[in-house]
């Protein structure tokens, strides 16, 4: 979104910075800063040769614009991190900016949906079903993944930005999973442009979907392949719906994996929310209203076919591991 944007965003005197932002998969140049993100988690993906936080400080130093932007959704796993967000105010102000954080938040339920999907399709580590995922995360209020806690618990969340950054310089945004592909940009540009600007929003391109939903199907032959490397002989997940159910759905195996039912709102509504009480009584945050999520029979074969292939090839796997 960044990256695409650079240019346009120059014309409006807000600058994105190059050092910090590692190569993707193919290569290119990712939006996010997520290197120096890296770097002050001290996460094992840090890489110096895609820029520092040092040399993202030179970096911003340099310019002239009057607005500056430092993205990557992995600054929000810094919150338990002593001194990490400490170090990335102190950078900033030192480039001669005033710090400020903008975040945008989904729901609980939409973000749980999302990692979850997400952590299965990239993580490569995570091995558990949906409802023990969500299990963990209502009894928790966060979830634990490799060296990370991921919160949802925003209230919380928020304290740990206010110590290093200020309550007075932090703002709240609804991320609205539903919307227009463009929505978000449109919002974060109406946030951050300087002062007297205002934004020819017919330059901007919009992004595609964000956080693109991930076929059933697909969500659950990544899972395989957790077990594929103990034993070859696993049973995919078509043979296991025909073993479930008597016959293969293929509309059902092919759709989008949304595992959040009216049940599933409905428990995270409750477990946050004294968190989400806090949000509006200290930052005048609310998401807007939303559809409640619909019963589906599609929903509820995909939570029990899961739980039954994670059975099987677990089962299956039990006497090597």
């Amino acid at each position: 979104m960044l990256a695409a944007n650079a240019a346009a965003f120059a014309a409006l005197g807000i600058y994105v910075p190059r050092m910090g932002r590692p190569a993707g998969a193919s290569g290119e140049t990712l939006s996010g800063h997520h290197n120096v993100a890296w770097q002050i988690n001290g996460d094992p993906r840090f890489d110096p040769k895609y820029g520092t936080l040092a040399q993202l400080t030179d970096e911003l130093a340099a310019t002239t614009a009057p607005v500056a932007v430092v993205s990557s959704e992995d600054f929000a796993l810094s919150h338990d991190r002593p001194g990490a967000l400490e170090a990335l105010r102190e950078a900033i102000a030192a480039a001669g900016f005033e710090p400020y954080v903008v975040i945008y938040l989904r729901t609980q339920s939409s973000y749980a949906g999302a990692l979850y999907a997400e952590l299965t399709q990239h993580q490569g580590a995570l091995d558990c079903s949906f409802d023990d995922f969500s299990a963990a995360v209502i009894t928790d209020g966060a979830f634990r993944v490799a060296f990370y806690t991921l919160p949802f618990d925003y209230a919380a969340l928020l304290r740990a930005f206010e110590t290093p950054f200020g309550a007075g310089r932090i703002l709240v945004r609804p991320y609205a999973s539903g919307g227009p592909s463009d929505a978000l940009l449109r919002d974060f540009i109406a946030v951050i442009a300087p002062d007297g600007v205002t934004p020819d929003l017919a330059r901007l391109q919009a992004p595609g979907r964000l956080n693109e939903r991930v076929r059933f199907s697909a969500l659950m032959e990544t899972l395989r392949l957790h077990y594929l490397a103990v034993r070859a002989d696993l049973p995919n997940i078509y043979t296991l719906a025909q073993g479930l159910f008597g016959s293969v759905d293929e509309t059902m195996l092919e759709g989008s994996f949304a595992p959040i039912g009216p049940a599933e709102a409905a428990r995270y509504r409750a477990r946050f929310a004294a968190s989400n009480d806090a949000l509006r009584e200290r930052y005048g945050f609310a998401w807007p209203q939303e559809p409640e999520p619909e019963l589906s029979e599609t929903r509820t074969a995909h939570h029990r076919l899961m739980g039954h292939a994670l059975a099987v090839w677990r089962a299956a796997c039990v006497p090597t591991l």
